[in-house]
């Protein structure tokens, strides 16, 4: 029994917070080395967030930006995926970059590479598709994998989050800001 709560008790915590503060539910955080349904990750700590949502959901751009990529690593990674460039800079290790977002196992995608997009867009579907438990049926912890990338390494989005996408809401344009990829349950 102290095995079960060692392990399920990070991952009760990280959903009830994120929640409670967001309308969005992480269920693997950055650097984690358990995956949403509590298995040890073989390929090391998570490079993203996994943001859950049903299967057919839209998932939304984060943030205003041009589509660099629209492909598919079939049956490993990101499975179907999109590459969102933004010209917003961000201080990524005390220097200004360009970043990139990027969204996986999606069922579908909406963009082409080189459309120009705005944030709360949707750039494509919740799916299974690529390295997911259950590629072919749904298991209740379908998500969006949800990457920011530096020039040269991944980095935890949820620092540079603002919440829930809120189409009414201005938002700054001197800098990059996120949110969330997905439309947020209250």
């Amino acid at each position: 029994m102290m095995g079960f709560g060692y392990r399920i008790m990070p991952i009760l915590i990280a959903l009830l917070l994120s929640a409670c503060a967001s309308g969005a539910r992480v269920i693997s955080p950055f650097g984690d080395l358990r995956d949403g349904e509590g298995r040890l990750r073989p390929e090391g700590p998570h490079r993203g967030v996994d943001v859950w949502g049903n299967p057919g959901e839209a998932v939304l751009a984060s943030a205003d930006g041009q589509v660099q990529n629209v492909g598919e690593e079939p049956g490993v990674g990101c499975g179907k995926y999109v590459v969102v460039a933004h010209e917003q800079p961000l201080e990524i290790d005390g220097f200004l970059q360009k970043p990139d977002t990027r969204y996986c196992h999606l069922r579908e995608q909406t963009v082409m590479a080189g459309d120009t997009i705005k944030r709360g867009q949707t750039v494509g579907y919740i799916g299974t598709t690529g390295w997911t438990r259950s590629p072919t049926q749904a298991t209740g912890y379908e998500h969006v994998h949800w990457e920011l990338l530096g020039y040269y390494k991944r980095v935890d989005p949820l620092p540079f989050t603002l919440g829930c996408f809120d189409p009414k809401r201005a938002y700054p344009t001197d800098r990059l800001v996120l949110t969330y990829p997905v439309q947020c349950k209250n």
